[in-house]
């Protein structure tokens, strides 16, 4: 079949495609809101450390929904909450257990915790860095934004509402500002707890699989590897193979309905995070 002419000359743009620039992470609600929200967490779990699903749960979030990863995130980013260390499951961190749990009135060591959280988001750091001396405008801050940090113009209202609130709420002078350097790495996804699910070999919460075995993804292995899934008995597998090499899946049977639900939501948010690091 011939190529038409609109095919052929949408080929070399589509061929030299421009990077899009990646913003950073951002809250997607203020230090308060986030702070009721670690509370609920207290409430219900203390310093224990549950699955994912179930801290949405708690929270009255669908762990399917996008919604529920950027507010996982935001918790992350002010420094609220965190990856038990060893488990694929999210726990408060001691900060934020012993802000919660101090009730003293006038507590310095309180007052320390909230600036500190309120300066935690890399954002918020890379926005009080560019701007010491004086906190910004909203024109000026709204341009920072979308000119330097390559943020969606849609998002920047909630952005500066979100800020401004949080300077509030802590009570942050232009000092506290002015000493905030910036991390030198994003540790906050923008999926949030996705991030639990997209390492090679990482399990599901065994709490929502038929019984007690576990899912396993493995990244694309170079030709001259092997997948490192053993054949175990009672798993299923399948591989594909790529031009990298092998991709390899391998799950528990049988999968009840919620199981399967639960790992198509999974893998989807598997694919997404590659599409992004292809992108990149």
């Amino acid at each position: 079949m011939t190529a038409t002419p609109e095919a052929s000359a949408a080929s070399p743009e589509k061929a030299h495609k421009p990077k899009r620039e990646r913003s950073p992470t951002y809250p997607s609600m203020d230090l308060g809101a986030a702070l009721e929200k670690a509370a609920t967490i207290r409430q219900t779990e203390g310093r224990g450390a549950a699955p994912m699903q179930v801290v949405c749960a708690h929270l009255g979030l669908s762990p399917k929904s996008s919604s529920s990863l950027m507010a996982l995130a935001t918790l992350k980013q002010f420094g609220l909450l965190e990856k038990s260390p060893g488990e694929n499951k999210l726990r408060l961190t001691d900060a934020a257990f012993r802000y919660i749990m101090d009730e003293r009135p006038d507590s310095t060591e309180k007052e320390a915790a909230l600036k500190s959280f309120a300066r935690a988001p890399r954002m918020y750091q890379m926005i009080f860095a560019a701007h010491r001396g004086a906190f910004p405008s909203d024109p000026n801050l709204r341009h920072y934004l979308v000119i330097d940090l390559h943020c969606n113009e849609k998002s920047v209202a909630s952005i500066i509402k979100n800020l401004r609130d949080t300077i509030s709420f802590a009570r942050l002078t232009q000092s506290d500002m002015d000493g905030v350097n910036v991390a030198t790495d994003d540790e906050s996804d923008d999926d949030g707890a996705a991030e639990m699910t997209t390492a090679s070999a990482v399990p599901i919460p065994e709490s929502k699989l038929h019984g007690s075995q576990s899912v396993h993804v493995l990244a694309a292995k170079a030709p001259h590897q092997s997948a490192a899934i053993p054949a175990t008995s009672g798993f299923k597998r399948e591989i594909s193979s790529l031009a990298e090499g092998e991709a390899s899946i391998q799950w528990p049977e049988p999968l009840s309905t919620e199981s399967v639900s639960d790992l198509e939501a999974w893998l989807m948010l598997v694919i997404k995070k590659l599409k992004r690091r292809v992108a990149e």
